[in-house]
């Protein structure tokens, strides 16, 4: 990865994803996959649904996660029942910038819930899950209220100090 491209957004480095070279991922798919790794997540067959299909986050992420014998389907602002649909996920990983969109009724027990999602009111800043709705679910893991941020962050440093 070059000092030109350190968020991996440039069309050679995303053209690489699908060669299955990861090393250039943009920084929140890379982050999102960090989360993933550290909690020791198994991907093989699991139904993982990304609310997100933009070349910056939900393709390349949805490429590794395949990668990985994931099945994928990216959503999009006109996919249609997505209540149902994320109901059936394994995982769920949310990125549409909207504050507290998903609420407990796109949600089942047992469910894998990744937020990375960034939205801000009166200064505030919230993910794209309201957290407060699913005190009575039993969701295996859900990632910290202000989402994946601060991974993001340590992403972007490790690879300006590691890969360059």
């Amino acid at each position: 990865m070059s000092f030109e491209d350190l968020d991996g957004f440039r069309y050679d480095s995303l053209g690489k994803i699908m060669d299955k070279n990861f090393k250039n991922l943009p920084q929140t798919a890379r982050s999102i996959i960090k989360f993933i790794d550290y909690m020791d997540i198994d991907l093989k067959g699991k139904d993982v649904i990304i609310a997100n299909s933009t070349n910056v986050i939900g393709k390349p992420l949805s490429m590794y996660l395949n990668y990985k014998k994931a099945t994928v389907t990216l959503f999009n602002s006109k996919t249609i029942n997505q209540k149902e649909k994320i109901k059936r996920a394994d995982i769920f990983i949310s990125a549409i910038g909207k504050a507290n969109f998903y609420n407990v009724d796109y949600f089942r027990d047992g469910q894998v819930l990744i937020d990375a999602g960034t939205s801000f009111i009166d200064g505030k800043m919230y993910g794209d899950i309201d957290y407060d709705s699913l005190e009575n679910l039993k969701v295996d893991i859900v990632t910290c209220k202000n989402g994946v941020g601060s991974i993001t962050t340590l992403s972007l440093i490790e690879t300006l100090l590691c890969d360059s």
